[in-house]
């Protein structure tokens, strides 16, 4: 974690997040970004191994390697429910020389960050990723 931005909204329902907190890669954006860009023996390690963290989570290994082949076509994954009831988060790879090193992560409660709103900000999610991308590419700052 680089950076976590709270809400400007003065709302009554806020959404924390625990840095220490561990939970499932399959069951989280972030996880499912940087899994999805493994070597095959890691994601069959996973993908043999499933651990649900919630009824939405995934349980079949099936799901999960066609899930993993969309996140690396697309770049990125939303996932509702799968960790936490309530919280709806995307993701967006972030690439240093080839390969996904970090991601863009916006997460929130489903109820303000509903799966249509999500969509409507991987655009601009994917072009700040893309200039991060850039920059970790020249070597920023070095």
């Amino acid at each position: 974690m680089i950076k976590s931005v709270e809400s400007a909204l003065n709302h009554p329902l806020q959404l924390f997040t625990k840095y220490s907190l561990r939970s499932a890669a399959t069951c989280t954006s972030v996880g499912l970004v940087l899994l999805a860009h493994q070597a095959s023996e890691v994601i069959e390690n996973f993908a043999n191994n499933l651990v649900p963290a919630t009824p939405k989570s995934m349980t079949s290994a099936d799901v999960l390697r066609e899930r993993l082949h969309n996140i690396r076509h697309s770049g990125h994954v939303i996932v509702r429910d799968e960790w936490q009831f309530g919280l709806l988060a995307v993701s967006v790879a972030i690439y240093e020389n080839g390969e996904v090193s970090a991601c863009i992560t916006i997460s929130g409660t489903s109820d303000r960050l509903t799966a249509a709103v999500a969509e409507s900000l991987l655009p601009a999610m994917h072009k700040a990723a893309a200039d991060i991308s850039t920059l970790m590419r020249g070597g920023f700052g070095r």
